[in-house]
């Protein structure tokens, strides 16, 4: 039996970004906060800078996503990030869950 494991940056307060996510700010206004345990301390969204995760984060992270077989994201996720540059970003394969896919955008399919 397969089974499916949620891995995903949430504040206590039940909050995966800030306020004003989207195109061009896709962790929203501070959001980059949230993840700052993913890049090894404070890091901003409109740096090429980043940093690496702590060892520890990095032996829990790289334990949760062993056996990842695919990964699955919302839309508003996927424009937040301007499409990944068009990239998938995970090693495994990446489905954007949507109701609109006629607004899929080009090269994509």
């Amino acid at each position: 039996m397969s089974k499916v494991v949620a891995l995903i940056t949430m504040s206590v307060d039940g909050y995966i970004t800030g306020s004003n996510d989207g195109p061009g700010c896709g962790p929203g206004v501070g959001g980059e906060r949230l993840h700052n345990w993913v890049f090894g301390g404070t890091w901003h969204y409109d740096s090429a800078e980043r940093g690496q995760m702590l060892p520890d984060d990095q032996a829990w992270f790289d334990t949760a996503s062993a056996t990842m077989g695919a990964v699955i994201g919302g839309r508003g996720t996927y424009e937040a990030a301007d499409h990944w540059g068009d990239q998938n970003p995970w090693q495994v394969p990446f489905f954007i869950v949507t109701h609109r896919p006629e607004e899929e955008p080009s090269g994509h399919g």
